[in-house]
C-alpha cells in the first residue's frame, strides 16, 4: 500500500479507530467515498432544486445506505441519549406543528417535503448515535468534512483558472451555487476549528490548521454574505466555549485572521498581480436594499401571527400579497 497518498492516509487513519464494529467500517467508508469522491462530480442537469438535482438525489441515497447500515448493526441494548437529543427532538416537533394548521392543502403539500426531510435527518442521526458510540470515530468524521471542504477549495481554484467562462464570475465548486459552496466551506471551517481546539493528534492539528487558513481565503473570494455570517457565528460560538486553553485559542484566531487577511488582499490587489484569475469585487448595494425589503416584509408577517405563524407553505403567497401594499413591490428584482 502506498500510504503516502492523501486518500490512503485518510482511509487508514479512519480504520485505526474502527475497533470491531461493522457499522463503524461501513459508515466511515460511505462518508469518505461520498464527501471526498462523489461530491466532487458535477452530473449534467437542467437546474431546478430538490431531488430534481442529481447531486441531492445521490446524497439522500448515501444517507439511506448509512441508515440501513446502522439499522442492521444497531446494538440491542438501550442507549442513554444526551440531553441535547431530547432538545433537538422537541425542537423538530415544534418546528413541524405549523404544518397542521396551514389553511390550504396546496400549501401543506408545498411544505411537506421539508418537514419529512427534517425528520428523516433526525432519524438517521439517532440511528448513528445508537450504532456508533465511539467518540474518536466522530472526530474522524469531522476530519473527513474538513478534508472535503479543502477539496472544494481546490475545486474552486481550478474554476478560477478559467474565470472568463465561469457563470457569474465567482467559483461555486461542485454545488452550482455560490452561497451553497460558501455554506459548505463555513461548515468545514467550523469543524476544523473544533478539531484544532479539542484534539492533540499531530495529523488532526496540521490538517485543521491548514483549513483555518485556506478556507477563509476562499470564503472572502466567493464574496457570500451567507457563508461569511455562518463562518463568523460558528467560530464565535466555539471560541467562547473553548475552555481554558488560551494559547490554542490564540493560535486559532491568528490562523483565521491570517486567512481572512490574505483573502482580502488577494481580492483587492490580486487582479493587478494575476489578471483574469481573481474574481471582480461584487457591488452589493442594490442587493442589500432588496434583502432589507425581504427582511422587513417577513418581519411584518411574523408580527401578524407571532406565536402560531401563518402555516407552512404559505410564505410565497402571503409575501406576494403584502408586497402589493408596500413599495417597491414584486416589480423589483
Amino acid at each position: 500500500r502506498d500510504i503516502s497518498r492523501p486518500e490512503c492516509l485518510l482511509i487508514s487513519m479512519s480504520l485505526r479507530y474502527l475497533k470491531n464494529q461493522p457499522a463503524n467500517k461501513i459508515v466511515t467508508l460511505l462518508i469518505v467515498l461520498w464527501f471526498c469522491g462523489g461530491l466532487l462530480w458535477m452530473l449534467p442537469n437542467h437546474g431546478s432544486a430538490g431531488l430534481a438535482l442529481p447531486q441531492n438525489l445521490l446524497a439522500w441515497c448515501v444517507l439511506a445506505l448509512i441508515a440501513l447500515c446502522c439499522a442492521l448493526f444497531s446494538p440491542r441494548w438501550k442507549v442513554a441519549w444526551p440531553l441535547s437529543t431530547y432538545l433537538i427532538i422537541a425542537g423538530a416537533a415544534l418546528w413541524s406543528l405549523p404544518l397542521l394548521w396551514s389553511p390550504l392543502a396546496a400549501w401543506q403539500w408545498n411544505a411537506l417535503p421539508k418537514v419529512l426531510a427534517l425528520w428523516g435527518l433526525v432519524g438517521i442521526w439517532l440511528l448513528m448515535l445508537k450504532s456508533i458510540p465511539c467518540h474518536r470515530m466522530r472526530r474522524v468524521w469531522l476530519l473527513i468534512l474538513v478534508v472535503s471542504a479543502l477539496l472544494q477549495v481546490g475545486f474552486a481554484v481550478v474554476q478560477l483558472s478559467d474565470i472568463a467562462h465561469l457563470t457569474g464570475g465567482r467559483p461555486y465548486g461542485s454545488f452550482q451555487q455560490v452561497n451553497v459552496l460558501a455554506s459548505f466551506l463555513a461548515t468545514g471551517m467550523v469543524c476544523a476549528l473544533w478539531l484544532f481546539l479539542r484534539t492533540r493528534q499531530r495529523l488532526f492539528v496540521c490538517i485543521s490548521a491548514t483549513a483555518l487558513v485556506a478556507i477563509p481565503v476562499m470564503l472572502v473570494l466567493v464574496q457570500s454574505r451567507a457563508g461569511g455570517l455562518g463562518a463568523v457565528a460558528g467560530a464565535l460560538v466555539l471560541l467562547l466555549t473553548a475552555g481554558k486553553n488560551r494559547r490554542r485559542m490564540g493560535y486559532a484566531v491568528l490562523l483565521l485572521m491570517a486567512g481572512a487577511g490574505a483573502g482580502v488582499l488577494t481580492l483587492y490587489y490580486g487582479p493587478l498581480l494575476i489578471p483574469g484569475f481573481i474574481p471582480e469585487l461584487v457591488q452589493k448595494d442594490g442587493s442589500n436594499v432588496q434583502r432589507w425589503y425581504l427582511i422587513t416584509l417577513t418581519w411584518q408577517l411574523i408580527l401578524n401571527h407571532p406565536f402560531i405563524g401563518n402555516g407552512y407553505g404559505s410564505f410565497e403567497a402571503l409575501f406576494g400579497q403584502l408586497s402589493q401594499q408596500v413599495p417597491p413591490g414584486m416589480g423589483s428584482t
